[in-house]
């Protein structure tokens, strides 16, 4: 019986974070991506010439505006940013660099605690 019991805090808890925090994880998660890409090396950054932001929704004006700036920032003028969506993503963004990948996403975030719990 305590075990049923605490299943459902963890439901009640996960429902919670899902439904109420979503918005603020959403910027928190693509704010650790454009960090994330700011801190790319240059060797990494040369010969890419397209960057594919997936999200699991339309990202807001705000939130488009700051990827393109950081984008042609850190990889010049001439690289071709294009936003894609994932429903499966569930929050955050992932951001495909040629053959390298930063991931932001939620699904990533709760897949990583998971292994590691």
């Amino acid at each position: 019986m305590i075990f049923i019991y605490f299943i459902f805090g963890q439901l009640v808890v996960a429902v919670w974070v899902v439904l109420f925090l979503k918005k603020k994880l959403d910027g928190i998660l693509i704010e650790s991506a454009i960090k994330q890409l700011e801190y790319l090396g240059a060797e990494k950054k040369s010969g890419i010439k397209s960057v594919a932001a997936v999200t699991h929704k339309n990202l807001d004006l705000k939130n488009q505006e700051q990827l393109k700036r950081t984008v042609a920032k850190q990889l010049g003028a001439t690289t071709v940013l294009s936003f894609q969506i994932d429903k499966s993503l569930m929050g955050g963004v992932v951001l495909k660099l040629g053959n390298q990948v930063i991931d932001c996403s939620l699904r990533d975030r709760l897949q990583q605690a998971w292994r590691y719990r």
